[in-house]
């Protein structure tokens, strides 16, 4: 008799590595669901963290124990990376279940392991600070674009993050098409695997912003299908670290990250009166838990209106 297909999967799938699983199933799977920041992230920790730690175990012999394990490598010192870390493994492993690479009859062995307690930082800029990060951006975008394009590009390209609210990654390879200024919004493919597009609502420094950007851009090279161009013909700018560092010198922003824009940017709206449900919708979060984390401002908010009631019986 010859073998038995359903037993030779079943030892397929059970001679799996941890290794062999995240760089090959896991991967690919994320590639197909995740962004193309996310899926990079990731294997930055697979091949960086998970592979060393875990890489010649087998799939359906890690144990929560081993997790510990690796866990108290990052005490004190790489928390937040642990965090990152832990987070692709559960999340692997939750995969690797429902595939049946890891037993069904067993439980996910990052289930009940702790992570680090991340200290909070405020990353969102007051307004004032705000305003000066603009009128900065404006200086350069008058005065330099003969000169230098690269500069005129980025320094449109923080402005308009800091307009619409969207990730770096969305606005990056912007498309002049992608760009509907009859109805003020932007088009933005969402979902990888589903024909998904996400409409952005355009402010009108967003418009403004926009329309002198593409009328340069089509002056500089009517060819180039990318409002932000990048630096080789026919591309977009893909990096924008370096320069936003380099703002944060000139104006003295300390420990202030380029996605710290995002996060001014739903602060404005909780200060103007937006409700979680709209913020959630607004800011493309896929779940309520993700806008819970600026419930503080709108405790502050909160705050603001009650002083402000407490004035009037003073």
């Amino acid at each position: 008799m010859g073998e038995d297909p359903q037993a030779a999967r079943t030892a397929a799938r059970a001679a799996y590595t941890v290794a062999d699983y995240l760089e090959g199933p896991y991967l690919s799977l994320c590639r197909n669901k995740n962004k193309d920041k996310t899926v990079r992230d990731k294997e930055v920790w697979i091949k960086k963290y998970l592979v060393p730690a875990f890489g010649r175990q087998l799939m359906k012999d890690v144990t929560r124990s081993d997790i510990y394990a690796f866990r108290k490598h990052f005490e004190g010192k790489a928390e937040v990376t642990w965090n990152r870390c832990f987070r692709v493994l559960r999340h692997a492993f939750q995969e690797a279940r429902a595939e049946e690479i890891f037993p069904k009859d067993k439980v996910n062995p990052c289930i009940g392991v702790d992570q680090f307690q991340e200290a909070p930082r405020q990353n969102y800029l007051l307004p004032d600070t705000l305003m000066k990060v603009i009128a900065h951006l404006d200086r350069h975008a008058a005065v330099v674009w003969k000169r230098s394009r690269e500069r005129f590009f980025t320094s449109q390209l923080i402005k308009t993050l800091i307009y619409t609210g969207c990730r770096k990654g969305e606005i990056m390879p912007l498309t002049i098409a992608q760009v509907d200024f009859e109805n003020a919004v932007i088009l933005l493919k969402e979902n990888k695997e589903k024909d998904i597009t996400k409409r952005v609502l355009l402010t009108d420094a967003a418009v403004k912003t926009l329309h002198e950007t593409i009328r340069i851009a089509l002056i500089c090279d009517p060819e180039n299908p990318y409002v932000f161009h990048g630096k080789s013909k026919q591309s977009h700018i893909t990096d924008v670290k370096r320069a936003w560092a380099k703002i944060c010198t000139e104006l003295g922003l300390d420990d202030t990250k380029l996605h710290d824009l995002r996060h001014t940017y739903a602060s404005l709206l909780i200060n103007n009166g937006t409700r979680k449900e709209e913020l959630k919708e607004v800011m493309n979060h896929k779940n309520i838990q993700t806008t819970e984390r600026y419930a503080h401002l709108w405790d502050d908010t909160k705050k603001r209106a009650v002083n402000r009631q407490n004035s009037v019986f003073r």
